[in-house]
């Protein structure tokens, strides 16, 4: 690994490397720009390292929420574009894919009329290729996007 912050990202997996160092399982560790021997300031220095990569990746994920509220707010679709719309990357908006819109739109009303199983909409969808690609194999990641 090139940095302590590759090995652990949350204080469970911290720990137990420090855990294992202090069992001997884990000689030392060695990185292009650190390196940390076993004795306790080498495991103090370590621990600084892992808590370091702890406070990076919790605001990362405030960061993002933070961005994809603001998005919202904006009235901008915050993710990939749901199936039935497509990503613009011009104007980074989703905009209304013609080809599967109005097979979305005859699924829900489908659904709708209670005569119909999930599975037998999942096929259904399958056949009007209406999913995205990567959702082909998945009755319940295709509904999840609905």
């Amino acid at each position: 690994s090139w940095h302590p912050d590759r090995l652990a990202r949350n204080s469970v997996d911290g720990g137990k490397i420090i855990h294992f160092v202090d069992r001997g399982l884990i000689k030392s560790l060695k990185f292009p720009t650190f390196w940390f021997e076993p004795t306790p300031q080498g495991l103090f220095m370590l621990n600084i390292a892992f808590g370091q990569s702890k406070y990076f990746v919790d605001n990362l994920r405030e960061n993002v929420k933070r961005g994809l509220r603001q998005k919202i707010r904006n009235g901008v679709w915050p993710g990939w574009a749901p199936v039935g719309y497509l990503n613009n990357p011009k104007t980074r908006m989703i905009d209304i894919d013609k080809g599967k819109a109005s097979k979305v739109k005859k699924l829900f009303e489908l659904y709708s009329s209670g005569k119909y199983t999930l599975k037998s909409l999942a096929n259904w969808s399958k056949k009007k290729d209406c999913m995205a690609i990567s959702e082909k194999k998945s009755l319940s990641a295709m509904f999840r996007k609905f």
